[in-house]
């Protein structure tokens, strides 16, 4: 991880494993900011990472890579703007909050036990959702 930081840094090769997400993480950020509201949408997308393959700011083989952020927020964001963010974040909330309610007012420890699982479930999508397009992938 440190020699692609470094890598990357110094831009002696910027396509390293870690150097092709950081590269991933800006275009998405520059895209959302271009749209911030609605974003580019699913296939437009490509057009903001074009403009920045053009501009210097994203190396060819990143462009050619694949479409996605390789991260679920940043990529919603970039697609789908604040609406896009807000909807995502809505799918792992509301549950979320109906199991602290199921959790609060559990009877029995098996009611108890599968609002603590759908907790854990939910954070650890969340978690894993930092470095991978979860729900576009799968």
């Amino acid at each position: 991880a440190r020699s692609d930081l470094t890598h990357y840094e110094n831009q002696t090769n910027p396509n390293t494993s870690l150097g092709f997400r950081l590269q991933f993480w800006q275009s998405a950020w520059h895209s959302f900011l271009d749209k911030p509201v609605f974003g580019w949408g699913p296939k437009s997308i490509r057009i903001s990472q074009e403009q920045q393959y053009r501009a210097g700011t994203l190396s060819k083989e990143a462009f050619d890579f694949n479409s996605h952020a390789h991260n679920q927020y940043l990529d919603q964001m970039a697609k789908f703007g604040l609406f896009g963010l807000i909807c995502l974040l809505l799918l792992f909330l509301v549950p979320w909050y109906l199991a602290i309610r199921l959790m609060n007012q559990a009877n029995d420890t098996s009611a108890y036990l599968a609002a603590i699982c759908t907790e854990l479930h939910i954070l650890s999508t969340l978690g894993y959702c930092l470095s991978q397009v979860f729900l576009g992938h799968n």
